[in-house]
């Protein structure tokens, strides 16, 4: 197994890739997390699903609106969540992300499973959306 890596870097970095489309809309970045936490997942897996998170919630806020991403330790995961205050999904079209095989979610999702984690979300049309992944410690 790889030696831990940290999810600080992982975080900032891809922040910083919506930084300027963020700033243009008026969506406020919220950060809650210890970003000392380590992950057994390479860093590079790490990106790939905190990129997709952040840029379907980029996607779905309101303008002026916030994307808060927590990273919250656990006795065996590391818990990572990507919440917004967009649209929200009917449980008919959240069944169907979750369960995509194709496209940026298909690749999260295989990414997520390979990794030994688990993604689950809950949302309500109209208030937004809650992403989240355990990724083993």
């Amino acid at each position: 197994m790889p030696s831990g890596v940290r999810v600080e870097g992982a975080v900032l970095e891809v922040l910083a890739q919506f930084e300027e489309l963020a700033r243009a809309r008026g969506i406020e970045f919220r950060v809650e997390a210890d970003l000392r936490i380590e992950t057994h997942l390479p860093e590079s897996e790490l990106r790939v699903i905190l990129k997709e998170l952040v840029a379907n919630a980029m996607q779905a806020a309101k303008r002026g609106g916030w994307v808060r991403v927590c990273v919250q330790p656990d006795p065996e995961y590391v818990l990572i969540s990507v919440k917004d205050n967009g649209r929200g999904l009917s449980a008919p079209k959240l069944r169907s992300a979750l369960n995509a095989r194709i496209g940026g979610f298909g690749r999260l999702l295989g990414v997520v499973r390979a990794g030994g984690g688990r993604l689950w979300a809950n949302s309500k049309a109209g208030k937004g959306s809650t992403f989240y992944v355990a990724l083993p410690r």
